[in-house]
């Protein structure tokens, strides 16, 4: 994590909060969708620098931690609200005129998540 941050730009170095390789895979955190796109965008860069300094990295991944309280604080805030009938139903009506078998079950399963 040290040496990650020494190669990223300020500010983007204080919103990188985990790096870990593995078998040449670099999985960077960062704690928001934000700054995880900025890692993304500098990813080849960052590997070709961290491979002069010694580090075997076939590929880097970015992805959001989004820290425990936040997301405690968020549930408090906002909580998940059960789907009406009328909006299940239309769900189900859409996955049935769908082709794509993928798109299709994935509309059913939605459609399920009703208030019951």
């Amino acid at each position: 994590l040290k040496q990650v941050r020494l190669l990223l730009p300020s500010p983007l170095d204080d919103h990188c909060s985990s790096a870990v390789l593995q078998n040449g895979r670099l999985v960077l955190l960062a704690d928001s969708p934000v700054w995880a796109s900025r890692l993304r965008y500098l990813s080849h860069n960052l590997q070709r620098q961290l491979s002069q300094k010694g580090f075997s990295i076939r590929r880097i991944q970015s992805r959001v931690s989004i820290p425990e309280d936040l997301v405690k604080h968020q549930e408090r805030i906002r909580p998940i609200t059960p789907l009406s009938q009328a909006n299940s139903d239309l769900l189900r009506s859409v996955a049935e005129s769908m082709e794509n078998q993928e798109l299709r079950n994935a509309l059913l399963r939605l459609s399920r998540h009703k208030a019951r």
